[in-house]
């Protein structure tokens, strides 16, 4: 049975729209750092389309957002 608590946090992965931006701050960070992400940089270069899966209820907050987002970012800058 979950906690009572349960509620009141918001996990890694299910931003609150009220903390979105905190979220966002943090997962860009993070992006930066990871080796990971010049790997999708180079796929998204050398593809005609890239379609990015995500499982999230909230379409405007959620990882996924921010990942799409950094990645357009880093393609505008090249």
């Amino acid at each position: 049975m979950p906690s009572s608590t349960s509620g009141s946090r918001t996990s890694p992965r299910r931003p609150s729209p009220e903390r979105f931006e905190e979220f966002t701050t943090r997962y860009r960070a993070e992006l930066d750092e990871n080796p990971a992400v010049e790997q999708l940089l180079e796929i998204v270069r050398s593809s005609d389309a890239v379609t990015m899966l995500y499982a999230a209820a909230d379409t405007e907050h959620n990882g996924a957002v921010v990942l799409r987002d950094a990645v357009k970012a880093a393609l505008s800058e090249a």
